[in-house]
């Protein structure tokens, strides 16, 4: 959707597509180095204007055999007493602290074992013990299968948030009008499963 948008002002419009972790994606638009993005779960930046596109659970990935796997729904007590394989601050340092956070105010600290940067890297990490893994949907369903199984993780304040972002002192008429169509037709095309943002990686377009 982000390569086929048609406005009828802009006939010769070309988009450039970009990746990276949504932290340094919010940096790009301040710099100015590209024009919309999106991303997973920006903090709340006056500098930068979002819309929320979906809402999306974290999974928790670990071995078939464990005392977890008969639970339908994992939330932070669930974990506490399990060694963590948790995702690098590097990859996104607002969810990354807001969860630390929010174990300290339930009153324990996380037993941290490993910080990895891709899903691939999980399965040896929690193959036979039992240790528990953060991932996103699309990175549990890259490696949630076999000997490992996964489950949603529920709670009210962490969740993974796809949103389109542009920068609010952008006074482009044609970021604009890219940013205002692609919303009018992402409601329009949405299916009831919606888009998903992978964690480790987002998307983003410089237009023009």
């Amino acid at each position: 959707m982000l390569r086929t948008m048609e406005l009828r002002l802009y006939r010769n419009l070309a988009v450039e597509i970009e990746s990276a972790f949504s932290c340094d994606l919010l940096r790009k638009l301040e710099q100015r180095e590209v024009d919309v993005a999106l991303v997973a779960s920006p903090p709340s930046m006056p500098s930068i204007t979002t819309a929320m596109l979906c809402v999306r659970q974290f999974m928790i990935v670990f071995s078939e055999g464990h005392p977890l796997a008969m639970l339908k729904t994992v939330g932070l007590p669930d974990l506490a007493p399990y060694p963590w394989v948790f995702f690098n601050r590097h990859v996104h340092p607002h969810l990354h602290d807001l969860i630390l956070h929010r174990a300290k105010n339930l009153e324990f600290t996380p037993n941290i074992v490993h910080h990895v940067m891709h899903a691939e890297q999980v399965p040896a990490l929690v193959k036979g013990g039992l240790s528990v893994a953060w991932l996103s949907p699309t990175g549990a369903t890259r490696v949630a299968h076999g000997e490992f199984v996964s489950r949603p993780f529920v709670d009210r304040e962490i969740r993974l948030e796809t949103h389109l972002a542009t920068l609010a002192s952008n006074n482009s008429a044609l970021v604009s009008e890219y940013f205002r169509t692609f919303m009018k037709r992402y409601q329009q095309e949405r299916k009831p499963v919606q888009m998903v943002l992978p964690m480790d990686d987002g998307a983003i377009e410089k237009v023009g």
